[in-house]
């Protein structure tokens, strides 16, 4: 936690032109769901999150004490609450604003059962791509062999001081709770049913990782800032 709150800085917004990369962790339609995205800016990686946060007080678990912090967290800017379920069609607006933003260059997501479906038409770049969105979705399996690689490079950035962190009280809240799982190899990734609460924004972060090392972006190259690009 201590490299975690090193790495918080002041908040950039990227160049138009900049290249983005982003994650979302679908959750149930009545918990958290978390966009992380990043860019490189001044040679350090910038993170940023948004979440949809149900208020729901019908839904008992432990795993639900976050909804003590609902009506606070609802005043940040980076917060869409939503009454009774997650509005998917909200994060996908959410996303075609990135793309606006800068050059998005893909998002990765994880999702089961009728949902993949639904995020697939998008525009998932390698099953049925939908020119019509023209949205850079990438289905990526929440699994040890995807995002351990991706955890280990997290971790690296955080050592190395490679990131630019958004000071976000709900990120910090899901990193307390945050327990790993690790493989006979050596390979470790976030474990939702061994984790005390939420952990959604971290497991989005780490996603986030995982499309990096696809883009092979784990660096800033010399077209990382459109101002860099000679004429």
């Amino acid at each position: 936690v201590s490299d975690w709150r090193t790495a918080y800085s002041d908040p950039v917004m990227p160049s138009p032109g900049t290249p983005i990369y982003a994650a979302v962790d679908f959750s149930k339609a009545w918990d958290i769901t978390s966009l992380c995205f990043g860019f490189w800016n001044d040679g350090k990686f910038h993170v940023r999150w948004h979440h949809w946060i149900v208020r729901d007080a019908h839904i008992h678990s432990v795993k639900r004490h976050y909804q003590n912090f609902v009506e606070n967290w609802a005043e940040k800017e980076n917060v869409t609450l939503c009454s009774t379920k997650i509005q998917y069609e909200l994060v996908r607006q959410k996303i075609e604003e990135l793309k606006a933003l800068g050059d998005l260059r893909r998002v990765g997501y994880d999702a089961l059962g009728g949902m993949k479906s639904e995020v697939q038409a998008w525009g998932d770049l390698e099953d049925g791509y939908n020119p019509a969105t023209d949205l850079p979705m990438w289905s990526l399996p929440q699994t040890i062999v995807s995002m351990g690689p991706a955890t280990y490079q997290l971790e690296s950035f955080l050592r190395n001081e490679n990131l630019a962190l958004e000071d976000d009280t709900i990120v910090e809240y899901a990193l307390a709770g945050v327990q790993l799982q690790e493989s006979v190899n050596g390979d470790r990734r976030p474990c939702k049913a061994k984790s005390t609460n939420i952990i959604d924004p971290i497991v989005a972060c780490v996603m986030l990782f995982a499309v990096l090392i696809r883009e092979g972006a784990e660096r800033p190259g010399a077209y990382s800032d459109p101002r860099n690009i000679a004429c």
